[in-house]
């Protein structure tokens, strides 16, 4: 398991094979790359724009989670899922989060 703030960093481990799924949030204050602020929808669209890492579930959590929201944000960012903050139920989390592991491999 890695944890990350910085894009480069998160875009390199996404890039070589080393993650099996991506649990990001939507704001992400301290994220970087090029000295420009990313968003976790920035971020999580350039994962799944790229050939090597396009494959590897997204999970976003946000507290975002008004109707609509949820197909809106998986819509702009391309990600496999989201999970509304804060997460309530962690059993049926780890179930999802095994789910879509399971589902990628």
């Amino acid at each position: 398991m890695s944890v990350s703030e910085s894009a480069d960093e998160i875009l390199r481990l996404t890039g070589g094979g080393e993650v099996d799924l991506v649990l990001m949030d939507v704001s992400l204050a301290n994220t970087r790359q090029h000295g420009q602020t990313v968003s976790g929808v920035e971020l999580c669209r350039m994962i799944k724009d790229r050939p090597a890492s396009a494959a590897i579930p997204v999970l976003l959590a946000t507290a975002h989670a008004m109707r609509g929201d949820a197909e809106a944000l998986l819509a702009d960012s391309g990600a496999d899922d989201y999970v509304a903050k804060p997460i309530l139920d962690h059993e049926a989390f780890m179930r999802r989060v095994q789910t879509m592991l399971e589902e990628a491999a």
